[in-house]
């Protein structure tokens, strides 16, 4: 269980409040009372706060019979999450995708996704509130990194007793638009040096049903993963 408190940040915010504050405040000694009043309070606050956070989650592991360790860090949130993420030779890294500051109609807050673009490890990213569904569904597209997820979605099917359904996609539209714009923009010598109607045909040709048979195969490649995991 790791949690990050900022007090470092709210100290320096205060301190740039200072000259606004009124005039009787601003003595010296005033001002340093302040700031010891202020640095103990919110340091001390949100230590009481993060360690409540990890009071929780030490309970939920012990409900369920599983070790915990706990951790808290000072600091900016993603930059230390990132270092404790390599610093303890961890497997697999589990973040809400929502925190306490997210925004309307956000789907992922920026902290989730600091990690995930940076993260080394596998992340879990978790959703509160949402219906129950049924299955693990992972999407390929022929990259090692896609069928290690394969790989991944077939254990967890296995200890949750879930089925696995794999998701592929090729967009030969894509293919055909591209085409058409490199046609569009040749001169008319241009045109006859690449025969544009020809290539066309068999662009069209080798694309569409190209993608589709590579695209299958990708599809029967975790099919075999799947038999042999049962």
């Amino acid at each position: 269980g790791f949690h990050v408190y900022a007090a470092g940040l709210h100290e320096d915010r205060f301190r740039q409040m200072e000259p606004g504050l009124p005039e009787r405040f601003q003595a010296p000694e005033q001002l340093q009372h302040q700031r010891a009043v202020h640095e103990t309070l919110i340091s001390e606050g949100l230590r009481i706060i993060s360690d409540s956070y990890l009071d929780h989650a030490q309970q939920v592991c012990r409900e369920m019979e599983v070790p915990f360790e706990r951790r808290l860090a000072e600091g900016k949130n993603y930059v230390e999450i990132l270092r404790e993420i390599g610093r303890d030779g961890y497997g697999l890294v589990s973040l809400g995708a929502l925190g306490l500051g997210a925004r309307r109609r956000s789907q992922i807050g920026s902290v989730s996704e600091r990690i995930l673009r940076r993260s080394p490890l596998d992340v879990l990213l978790v959703r509160a509130g949402l219906t129950e569904g049924r299955g693990v569904m992972v999407a390929i597209d022929g990259s090692p990194n896609s069928f290690k997820a394969v790989d991944t979605a077939l254990a967890l099917a296995r200890t949750l007793d879930q089925p696995v359904e794999v998701v592929t996609v090729f967009d030969p539209q894509f293919h055909i638009t591209a085409f058409r714009g490199i046609a569009n923009v040749l001169s008319e010598e241009g045109a006859k040096l690449f025969r544009l109607e020809e290539q066309q045909q068999l662009h069209e040709e080798v694309i569409d049903k190209g993608l589709e048979k590579l695209y299958r195969g990708h599809l029967e490649t975790a099919e075999r993963m799947a038999e042999a995991a049962g």
